[in-house]
């Protein structure tokens, strides 16, 4: 859904629906970043079936050392996709107050 389009629904409320824009520009963001973050998971489950990728013998001393290193790897790829769900908001908004200036 284009912002425009987005733009074309809200405003069918009496003047102006702020919450219905703010939903659909939201429901738009997470759709986005959701499509990423799927193909980014399917992307390493395919190159952790790939054989000769990933090791056969255990990398770390402990497994509360693997433990600590993939969730502090998961929170910082995790923060990178909010940070993209962030500036889609961001940019939608910038494109309906482009058109807002244009009309």
């Amino acid at each position: 859904m284009k912002a425009k389009n987005i733009n074309t629904l809200a405003d069918t409320y009496w003047d102006a629906n702020p919450h219905l824009r703010k939903f659909l520009v939201s429901l738009k963001a997470d759709y986005l970043s959701g499509a990423l973050v799927l193909c980014s998971a399917f992307f390493i489950q395919f190159i952790a079936n790939v054989p000769g990728t990933v090791p056969a013998e255990p990398v770390f001393i402990s497994s509360a050392a693997g433990a600590l290193l993939a969730a502090a790897v998961g929170a910082a790829v995790g923060g990178l996709f909010y940070g993209y769900r962030l500036w889609v908001i961001r940019s939608i908004e910038r494109q309906f107050a482009l058109d807002e200036e244009q009309q």
